[in-house]
């Protein structure tokens, strides 16, 4: 698939000051955008990153958090072993 992009107008690109405020208003860390967007952007690939969140709960933090960061949800992950060892012995 082939897209083409248009140009756009010039009243449409967001200055800096108002891309800044926009990340910011949506929760956007200096880690967020050298860590996931950068690299995303520049390789066109899905970043490395974790599978779980091991920050301190928001209420315990010194730094400002967003407000749905004060709500947790309990879930389990859940890993299965192969149901055939033998037979799969390359996936364990």
């Amino acid at each position: 698939i082939c897209l083409k992009l248009r140009k756009a107008d010039e009243s449409t690109i967001p200055t800096v000051d108002d891309l800044f405020k926009e990340q910011q208003a949506f929760g956007y860390t200096q880690e967020d955008l050298v860590r996931m967007i950068v690299p995303m952007a520049k390789d066109g690939k899905d970043p490395v990153g974790a599978m779980g969140a091991d920050a301190p709960l928001a209420i315990l933090s010194d730094k400002p958090q967003l407000l749905y960061s004060y709500f947790k949800q309990m879930f389990a992950q859940v890993t299965n072993p192969p149901i055939d060892s033998i037979r799969e012995e390359m996936v364990t």
